[in-house]
């Protein structure tokens, strides 16, 4: 059983609503997803942009989120009223030893992302140049992956072929999406 606590967090969706960026998106990293779901703040960042001191007692992982929180209903009293160009999601921190929640009540799992903890850029969904650890056929229809053997292999080429890549340097996270009511 992982030991890594379940984090909740709500960003941006980056999809076909972005118009000519999604199109440029999908010929640039040669894939056809429907939509990219990540951990990559500069695809889909945050929509909190301030946090109350109450929302300090409620974080988790705050050396790498500023925005992932310990109770979805704490996470659903910071969901913005204006848009609906958000997404909640259910994250955990993926250890290779350990396996992670299959099931998590409201949620669906959709693979994993692997992202640079400094710069939050994700390995998979905003890198193209890694193509000895991994190739778009790798990805399922979110720009993730799907598998955790996967994970494992594609970690160990990251490490093998780009020993000295700052965006190879990753951590591997699960990710749960909020159903639809």
């Amino acid at each position: 059983m992982n030991t890594n606590p379940i984090a909740y967090r709500i960003s941006e969706k980056y999809d076909q609503n972005q118009g000519e960026n999604w199109d440029k998106y999908i010929i640039w990293k040669n894939c056809s997803c429907k939509r990219i779901i990540s951990l990559d703040t500069s695809l889909c960042p945050s929509v909190i942009d301030v946090l109350s001191d109450e929302d300090w007692t409620h974080k988790v992982y705050p050396d790498i989120f500023f925005d992932a929180f310990d109770s979805i209903l704490w996470i659903n009293r910071k969901v913005p009223s204006k848009t609906h160009n958000h997404q909640i999601l259910a994250v955990q921190k993926f250890d290779v030893d350990n396996q992670i929640q299959d099931i998590l009540l409201g949620f669906r799992f959709i693979g994993y992302d692997m992202i640079e903890n400094e710069t939050m850029i994700s390995a998979i969904t905003n890198c193209i140049h890694f193509d000895l650890a991994y190739s778009s056929d790798d990805l399922n229809e979110f720009g993730l992956i799907s598998e955790a053997n996967m994970v494992k292999e594609i970690s160990l080429r990251l490490v093998k072929y780009y020993p000295d890549e700052s965006h190879a340097n990753v951590s591997a996270w699960a990710i749960w999406e909020k159903l639809d009511k």
